[in-house]
């Protein structure tokens, strides 16, 4: 993304359920961001690449730089797909 001046991106998650011999159904969930223009390497317990690069919305640094406690309550915040999902099991009775 060299000289790329627009670092906007979009994150979606899913999650999918199936029953057997039924049509599978999935949830969406989304949230935005930016990419950093480079990579912030830790040793931060569980971290990936994306999380090296992803500056979430509101943010000014990347996820592997913010507090884990600050980041759970960041992604519970934008994944609502398993409120969906509880919604779509409580219907079928």
């Amino acid at each position: 993304m060299e000289g790329v001046e627009n670092r906007t991106v979009v994150v979606r998650a899913c999650l999918a359920y199936c029953e057997p011999g039924k049509e599978p159904v999935s949830f969406l969930c989304e949230t935005t961001g930016t990419i950093a223009r480079k990579a912030v390497k830790t040793d931060k317990e569980g971290s990936t690449s994306i999380n090296e690069i992803f500056i979430p919305e509101g943010y000014d640094k990347v996820e592997t730089e913010i507090p884990r406690e600050e980041m759970v309550k960041f992604w519970a915040g934008v994944e609502d797909y398993w409120e969906k999902f509880a919604d779509y099991v409580h219907k079928l009775g």
